[in-house]
């Protein structure tokens, strides 16, 4: 489950002093980022979000015409919220596909629950972080947020 993998994720943290108990910077915390953070916490909105940059301009592609198809994709995301599919019919190429598979530029993407960490100095994780998570949630995706 991820949620049982987010937590476990935060107790390692935890014990490599990265984090301290409430989700602030622990002494290690230039690990996770160069120049640290301020908090780090699990975004737990109880089903599958879209979690995307949306601050200063958001594309969206067909993932075999570059043409830009941000309006069918809103529409499509809207469908989806309200209970449908999650897949767009596409203005580009006259294909279905689904929401996941379009190209998203800065990059986006579907998931349960995200790893936030917040006022950050430095928006590239250190090297070895992306392992560290992938061992606890499995392959995932940086998405970098302005807010």
């Amino acid at each position: 489950m991820p949620l049982e993998g987010a937590t476990a994720l935060l107790e390692d943290l935890r014990a490599r002093e990265i984090i301290d108990a409430t989700g602030g910077p622990g002494e290690g915390a230039d690990w996770l980022v160069p120049g640290g953070f301020r908090r780090l916490r699990i975004d737990d909105p109880g089903r599958p979000v879209l979690y995307a940059n949306q601050v200063g301009g958001f594309r969206v592609a067909c993932p075999r015409d570059p043409g830009n198809v941000v309006r069918a994709f809103r529409q499509a995301l809207i469908g989806w919220k309200a209970g449908g599919p999650r897949s767009m019919n596409c203005p580009a190429c006259g294909d279905v596909h689904a929401l996941e598979a379009l190209d998203y530029a800065p990059a986006a993407a579907f998931g349960r629950l995200s790893i936030a960490i917040g006022e950050v100095e430095d928006a590239n994780p250190g090297p070895d972080v992306q392992a560290l998570i992938a061992r606890f949630l499995g392959p995932c995706t940086l998405i970098r947020i302005r807010v």
